[in-house]
């Protein structure tokens, strides 16, 4: 029994700490993801918003010039050096318009290889609604990203093992989007939009961010598991320390109730019953014994009253 209650007592202790572990490593993991989301979110924003805004100041002086071409090395620059991006932070095409949808300048060589004189106008982008939202902006002005309306590359999700894709459920913004984000050209002197740049990025540092984080969460998981493990056997350790203790005063105590008990004196009376027949004769020849003198007091007292009886005739007579 006492093993049995040892043994209960450990597994109890073993499922308390364990889910006080699990419970603090799921909760530190949602906590950091989603503040870990946001922020990076918000800081790639920042750095798509610097870099239109920068490359909008670099092409109001090219387009002054007529410098198509070196917008074009420029912006396949910037792309070729996003694809080595720590971060993972990826720009897939930086375009250059004008105002009726004629394309000046681009990051692929493909679509630039026509001379701009004989180039097409693309009416479809026209009648977007970023494109003409982008032709109304102010200039400097910050534009809000979106989700491209024509991606080349299709949305997807964080690659995960299948027990932790549900887990996606909670951070819906950790998806591999690819986005749009412009801004207009303005003259130099005058306030005539010359031209729109167009970005399109994927901001792939969220998927990271989330691997990474599952990454942690391993190791938090491993740690904290650990630690509970260990705290089970030192609370189960001073467990049985303390029965051991409380068993061995309580052994204590009875061997000095014991020592403190006097020993009864004998009965007074005892009953005893005697089952030989030699002590059982030896009993009946004392009980005839005395008996005899009771016999020989009668016969005494039989002759004297026959006395009397003698001396009572004689007196009478």
């Amino acid at each position: 029994m006492h093993i049995l209650r040892l043994v209960v007592y450990f597994f109890c202790l073993f499922l308390f700490f364990e889910s006080i572990a699990l419970s603090a490593v799921m909760w530190s993991f949602y906590e950091s993801t989603k503040n870990a989301l946001q922020q990076e979110e918000v800081v790639s924003e920042h750095r798509i918003r610097d870099l239109v805004l920068a490359l909008a100041k670099a092409s109001e002086v090219r387009i002054g010039n007529q410098s198509f071409s070196e917008l074009n090395t420029t912006y396949s620059r910037y792309v070729e050096l996003t694809k080595n991006d720590p971060e993972t932070f990826f720009i897939h095409s930086i375009k250059l318009y004008q105002p009726n949808g004629l394309l000046l300048a681009s990051s692929k060589a493909e679509e630039v290889k026509e001379e701009l004189k004989k180039r097409s106008v693309d009416e479809a982008i026209t009648k977007e609604a970023y494109f003409r939202k982008a032709n109304r902006m102010k200039k400097w002005e910050w534009s809000e990203s979106e989700v491209s309306p024509k991606p080349q590359i299709k949305s997807s999700e964080v690659k995960l093992p299948e027990y932790a894709k549900n887990i996606l459920k909670l951070f819906p913004g950790a998806k591999a989007e690819e986005r749009l984000i412009y801004a207009p050209i303005y003259h130099e002197e005058k306030l005539d939009v010359l031209a729109v740049i167009l970005i399109t990025y994927q901001k792939a540092n969220l998927l990271l961010l989330l691997e990474n984080q599952f990454e942690l969460m391993s190791w938090l998981l491993i740690n904290y598991s650990t630690i509970a493990f260990i705290v089970t056997i030192v609370m189960w350790l001073l467990f049985f320390l303390f029965i051991w203790i409380t068993k061995s005063n309580a052994n204590q105590d009875k061997g000095i109730e014991k020592s403190n008990q006097l020993v009864a004196p004998p009965p007074v009376l005892e009953k005893k019953t005697f089952t030989n027949q030699e002590v059982v004769s030896d009993l009946k020849a004392i009980e005839t014994e005395k008996a005899a003198p009771a016999i020989r007091t009668a016969e005494r007292t039989t002759i004297q009253n026959e006395n009397d009886g003698v001396i009572d005739a004689i007196y009478l007579g």
